[in-house]
């Protein structure tokens, strides 16, 4: 019987990461664009635009550990089959959409990052 818990709770822990890997990317995406919006006015106000670039460098951390997370749930999902419907397979798949999902937001952070240094959001 403890056994049986011990393995449910990895499983659990398992499933929590597998989320966290694929919904991290558009969560700070989302998060980018929203406050960085939001912001804009009050922070030009005050003469601190290099705040938006910090607002970016942080959603651009999450999306990091957000692949991070995804490449340690792929390492846990080691001998998954591409044509299976096994737990395991499920979860490889999972980090995999993960990690690419995160690195593909990273990118777009990053490429809406880089006017801040062209441009001036304040002008």
């Amino acid at each position: 019987m403890g056994h049986e818990a011990a393995v449910d709770d990895r499983d659990r822990r398992g499933v929590w990461l597998l989320w966290f890997s694929v919904l991290s990317a558009p969560v700070a995406a989302g998060l980018d664009q929203g406050i960085s919006y939001a912001l804009v006015k009050p922070v030009c106000f005050a003469g601190a635009p290099l705040t938006l670039t910090a607002i970016s460098g942080a959603a651009l951390a999450l999306v990091i550990a957000g692949a991070l997370v995804g490449r340690g749930c792929l390492k846990r999902a080691a001998g998954a089959m591409d044509d299976g419907g096994r737990h395991v397979d499920r979860s490889y798949f999972l980090a995999m959409i993960g990690i690419g999902f995160n690195l593909l937001v990273a990118l777009l952070i990053v490429l809406f990052t880089v006017p801040h240094f062209i441009l001036s959001p304040c002008e």
